[in-house]
């Protein structure tokens, strides 16, 4: 439900190189390390864990009444489909709770990775882009 919210809300958002649909994904094409300017880092590993490191913690937990501290997590994670929307959903699933709120769009070369916080009809979200696979 609240992947779907969140593909929705950015389908409603301008049109940029990054709003275009999303070429064919796979895990693979996540797998490595993704930065925000001062976001902190989210890394994928091929065996299906994710570390966010220095990731506010509100980002993490899509809750906008969590502060930005930078914070830490791992778990496992898992790309879902976005049911004809055009994006991917990255869910993963930590020691406090199962989250589907990150997003993938973008053509191959301006692909961007999207934390969304809170109320998916808002513009609150992290953006990373890959730096090393």
């Amino acid at each position: 439900m609240i992947a779907l919210a969140t593909v929705l809300a950015v389908a409603g958002c301008g049109q940029d190189a990054a709003d275009l649909p999303t070429a064919t994904l796979a895990r693979a094409d996540l797998v490595g390390t993704w930065a925000s300017d001062g976001a902190g880092t989210i890394r994928f590993d091929r065996g299906g864990t994710i570390h966010l490191v220095g990731v506010p913690l509100r980002g993490i937990t899509a809750r906008r009444a969590d502060p930005a501290t930078p914070s830490t997590s791992t778990g496992r994670w898992s790309l879902e489909d976005s049911h004809g929307w055009g994006w991917k959903t990255v869910c993963w699933k930590d020691r406090d709770a199962d989250r589907c709120t990150a997003i993938v769009r973008g053509s191959a070369a301006h692909r961007e990775l999207d934390l969304v916080v809170g109320d998916p009809d808002q513009v609150d979200w992290y953006r990373y882009h890959r730096v090393s696979s």
